[in-house]
């Protein structure tokens, strides 16, 4: 995995952890730091069609961090979810006032400028430059030599937990 500067590749081997299963997750502190190049990502995407700017969602980065780890334990892209469907995962989270939601999935890309090209040249571009979404969360997980799985949550809900804006 390349990043671009030392600060970036230290603060993920700070925040990288491995869970019970020893699969690889990242904390939020590495979303909170990192990930606002993934959201910038998509809000370029999104501002070449004069489209609203999304914002980080804490119960939509949960959602896809969760999703991300299914993924990695079942060793496949699946948008099946112990949770239920798309709704039932925004909401056990804490997504409040939810009428809509979209998931985009990703495996083996190496990094968020990666994933984000090939969606926008798949359909996941619909999700991306949805007009009725305002809200993203992201998730990845690995193993130790693995690859990337790569969630992606958009929703026009808003979260019941702390929100912030990056």
């Amino acid at each position: 995995m390349e990043f671009n500067n030392l600060f970036t590749s230290l603060l993920i081997r700070i925040n990288k952890f491995q869970d019970e299963n020893n699969y690889f997750v990242y904390s939020f502190s590495y979303f909170s730091v990192i990930s606002n190049l993934h959201l910038s990502l998509l809000n370029k995407e999104r501002a070449k069609l004069k489209l609203g700017l999304l914002t980080y969602s804490n119960c939509l980065m949960e959602a896809a961090q969760d999703q991300s780890s299914y993924m990695l334990s079942k060793k496949n892209l699946t948008y099946s979810n112990p949770h239920g469907d798309l709704f039932s995962i925004a909401r056990f989270y804490g997504q409040k006032k939810v009428n809509n939601v979209y998931e985009n999935i990703g495996y083996a890309y190496e990094d968020d400028k990666d994933i984000i090209e090939e969606f926008m040249k798949g359909p996941q571009k619909e999700n991306i430059l949805n007009k009725k979404v305002t809200q993203v969360g992201v998730g990845v997980a690995q193993t130790k030599n693995g690859p990337l799985y790569w969630t992606q949550f958009f929703t026009d809900g808003t979260c019941s937990k702390y929100n912030y804006i990056a």
